[in-house]
């Protein structure tokens, strides 16, 4: 029987498990807090032994946040950097609309700089946004990166971001790759990507930023190794500083509306940030770990060593019980890092509501 105590010199020993095994992997733990541990020994008959000695443990501060939305602290007052959908495009030749554009926003939120593709009219006029994505900081750059639902990717300085020419793009770089409805995540000098292929599955893919050059490898590093549906994921970093990176993403393609053409639970996946074809674990594993289901363009949040996801709960797209959604709607799949890779690895995840 095993018991544990919450706090440092804590005596209050509750039972939390029994185990036939010489070990046990406790799950839930709040970061960097103290615990008591003990145990003892029963047999069929129910005699008891004696305690064992008082384990006293403290867990790390491990994983945090390194989802990097587009706002810049390290320029004067802050900046704010954003990509607009299809519409009327005239900021060169002196108007106010920025269709299809990557602007540059003040504290005050008046454009201070942009960019807009060369392309941009046949882009509205093909119902292409570029808006559609969002925008990543390189940080320990002064450059941006996105992509839209062309699936053409560019950096730009956020300096001096290029604004228009009808015939070039005068940008750091610009690729294709896969169609844009999400945001990527930039993290050791590494950009963590799930686009989409209209019609088929999309494996999310890492492109590494060549500091010297400054620029990207346009060729995936490593890829999943099973692809995700419309609309992609926004993917989410949790580290131990430059370390033990772990890239959360969620596949929601079964999001429940006529247009999924499916319905279900929404999965949560964990791979590692050094290679994306190592998945370390997905909430379709097991059992009780199902969440609920889907819900397009929700976004893990981690905090505290725990992920966080949205869902519709058991809502099936039935307008009748829309109401319910209000008291039902989230359910959070959990996942607590005993160990770092680098000690063995250790991840345990469930569920609640």
């Amino acid at each position: 029987m095993v018991e544990r105590c919450i706090g440092n010199g804590c005596a209050a020993f509750i039972q939390i498990a029994t185990t036939t095994v010489t070990s046990y992997a406790d799950s839930g733990l709040l970061n960097n807090s103290s615990y008591g541990y003990r145990v003892r020994a029963t047999d069929a008959k129910g005699n008891l032994s004696g305690y064992s000695n008082v384990s006293n443990v403290t867990t790390a501060q491990r994983h945090e946040f390194r989802h990097h939305p587009a706002h810049s602290t390290n320029q004067p007052c802050g900046n704010l950097y954003l990509m607009t959908g299809n519409g009327t495009f005239d900021a060169d030749s002196g108007g106010s609309d920025y269709g299809d554009s990557y602007l540059k926003l003040s504290n005050g939120l008046s454009v201070t700089d942009w960019f807009t593709p060369h392309d941009q009219d046949s882009l509205s006029s093909g119902d292409q946004d570029v808006g559609a994505g969002g925008t990543a900081l390189l940080f320990g750059q002064t450059l941006l990166v996105g992509a839209g639902k062309s699936g053409a990717f560019y950096v730009l300085d956020r300096n001096n971001m290029g604004h228009f020419s009808p015939s070039t793009d005068a940008v750091v770089q610009t690729w294709t790759a896969a169609r844009a409805f999400s945001t990527p995540a930039f993290w050791n000098n590494t950009m963590y990507y799930f686009g989409v292929a209209f019609g088929s599955d999309q494996a999310g893919q890492a492109y590494a930023f060549n500091t010297a050059a400054g620029l990207f490898n346009i060729i995936p590093t490593s890829q999943t190794s099973t692809g995700f549906g419309f609309p992609g994921a926004t993917p989410s970093i949790s580290s131990s500083g430059t370390s033990d990176g772990i890239v959360w993403a969620i596949d929601s393609s079964a999001y429940c509306t006529p247009q999924s053409g499916s319905c279900g639970p929404a999965i949560l996946h964990a791979y590692s940030a050094t290679t994306l074809a190592n998945e370390l674990w997905n909430s379709s594993q097991g059992s009780g770990n199902a969440a609920g289901n889907a819900v397009k363009f929700t976004v893990p949040t981690v905090v505290n060593g725990k992920v966080y996801i949205g869902t519709r709960g058991n809502h099936t797209g039935d307008s009748t019980v829309r109401r319910q959604l209000q008291a039902k709607s989230t359910y959070m799949v959990f996942c607590q890092i005993e160990k770092p890779r680098s000690t063995g690895g250790l991840l345990h995840c469930w569920l609640a509501h």
